[in-house]
């Protein structure tokens, strides 16, 4: 069996967006790996039932091992985390209180929501959350570990709407797949996009994140790990 780059993602539209595009690139650029996605149904860093985040990526990672007869130390290489940041490193302030707002509504400056005071509690926890998977570098001892962001989520990144309905997020993970499976230059040049990068490096790119609202802007570094990992744009498969 192949080593395998185990790509976790919140949920069913991410892996249906990424996979196809990422796994054309993973055969052509490194040919004795494979890029499998896991998804956590969820956002585990702000999920109050977490109580230890590194336990529950292990626990996500062994149940997918599990569910295919594999073992994590044995056949897989690499695992990484992609997640939205909502927000989350915004001031206090910067969230509103909106009577009309059942869930979070997202705008260039703020957040508005008619729970405000739970908003804020759910932001602290992901950010204590959020610290420990930066720093964190292994799993299960040996196994190299990465975090990814998308903001203020990937619908935000894909087509510059963090407020979509259910079946609007669906179509545009559908439309982005169609569009860059087999276009690996274009999912370069799209995730190279000056106004969508925050630097070329993994430690600043999180430095900048977490500055004033720009975990409310449209932003990735996405392009971080396609450098890291697929350094020369190809021809797909």
């Amino acid at each position: 069996m192949k080593k395998v780059l185990l790509f976790i993602v919140e949920g069913a539209n991410d892996s249906a967006a990424l996979a196809k595009p990422l796994e054309n690139l993973q055969c052509k650029n490194k040919p004795g790996e494979q890029i499998r996605f896991a998804f956590t149904n969820g956002d585990i860093t702000s999920n109050p039932n977490t109580k230890n985040i590194k336990n529950e990526v292990t626990r996500h990672v062994k149940m997918y091992c599990d569910g295919y007869g594999m073992s994590p130390s044995r056949d897989i290489n690499r695992v990484v985390l992609l997640f939205d940041t909502d927000g989350v490193y915004i001031p206090d302030c910067a969230r509103v209180h909106s009577d009309g707002h059942e869930d979070p509504f997202y705008d260039e400056n703020t957040i508005l929501y008619d729970r405000v005071d739970n908003l804020i509690k759910i932001h602290e926890r992901k950010r204590k959350n959020l610290e420990i998977l930066i720093g964190l570098k292994k799993i299960f001892k040996t196994i190299p570990f990465d975090v990814y962001f998308v903001s203020c989520n990937f619908d935000h990144v894909v087509c510059g709407n963090a407020n979509l309905t259910k079946k609007q997020k669906s179509k545009t993970a559908d439309d982005f797949a169609k569009q860059y499976e087999n276009d690996a230059e274009s999912l370069y040049t799209f995730l190279n996009d000056p106004a969508l990068t925050l630097g070329n490096d993994y430690n600043n790119s999180w430095e900048l994140i977490k500055q004033g609202l720009t975990s409310l802007h449209r932003h990735s570094n996405m392009n971080v790990f396609l450098d890291k990992h697929y350094p020369q744009p190809i021809q797909p498969c």
